[in-house]
Formats: C-alpha cells, structure tokens, sequence
C-alpha cells in the first residue's frame, strides 16, 4: 500500500464534486484511448490486462522497479510474466471469443505477442512508441489535473491539514 499524502475532507460533505471532477477525469482518459486503440475500447481494456499482468508480480522487486521507473527501460518477452485468454477474460469480464478475437488484433497491431508457451505477454518495445509515449504523457497531464481540480474543490486535502 502506498503511502497516503492526501485524504479525503471530512469537514464537509463534497461527492458531488468528486464524482463530477472523476466522470471528466474518465471521459477525457477513455476519448484518448478510442484514439490509441482505433474506436475500440475492449481492445484496450485488454491490452490494459496485458500489460498490467506482465509486470506486476516483478513492481515487488524494488531492484526492478527503479529499473522500470523510466520509459526508456525495454522489459523483454522472456522477462514478463504471461497470461492466458481465460485469464484475462476473467480480469476484464469481456467473453472468451471476443478476449480471443482483440488478442488477433492486437498481435496484428504488434502491440501483444503470444509466446511459444501459449500465454500472451507485451511487445517488448509496445510502451516505447510515439503513440504510446503521447498517450501515457496525456494520462499523467490529465491525472495531475483531476488531483489538483479536487484539491482546488476541496474534495482531497493534505494529510493531517
């Protein structure tokens, strides 16, 4: 669990203003997505699983999470963890033919490959593209901005302010 540098402000009731402030959070992140992944927003919730499977067991090393901090890192195939169709039917709650079918897509799209042992893992170089490197570099801009809006709004303070 990381550690907690804001909180919720507990001297006034501010839902409203964060479910507002979250709902044009996600709209703006799932607009830049339908860009990325051509109008097709399960193929990216699916590549999403992809890529979060592959490496999160290895974010518990710490020696590997200095190491993956910067964009310029490549996590090779033979490095990442893979999973299988089931597996990431069940992570995403779409059905098993449709996993299968953006599976296609995306190894077409060069963005997930399927390695010999069956399970599927990221293209080494996926988070290293342009497209990619805009789209995380949005992500992080529209991140910030959500957090200082609700901080603006009163919704989030500073822990122990």
């Amino acid at each position: 669990m990381p550690k907690t540098y804001l909180e919720l402000n507990q001297a006034q009731d501010n839902s409203r203003l964060f479910v507002a402030a979250f709902l044009r959070y996600f709209l703006r992140i799932c607009r830049v997505e339908l860009q990325v992944f051509r109008g097709d927003m399960e193929m990216a919730i699916i590549a999403q699983a992809v890529a979060i499977s592959a490496i999160e067991a290895l974010l518990r090393d710490p020696k590997f999470k200095e190491e993956f901090r910067s964009m310029s890192t490549v996590v090779g195939v033979e490095r990442q963890r893979g999973v299988n169709l089931m597996s990431i039917a069940e992570a995403t709650g779409l059905p098993r033919e449709t996993v299968r079918r953006k599976l296609q897509r995306l190894i077409k799209l060069d963005i997930v490959i399927k390695r010999d042992d069956g399970e599927y893992v990221m293209q080494s170089r996926a988070i290293q593209t342009q497209v990619s490197q805009g789209f995380i570099g949005t992500l992080e801009a529209e991140t910030l901005r959500f957090i200082n809006g609700c901080i603006d709004d009163g919704v989030f303070k500073a822990k122990g302010g």
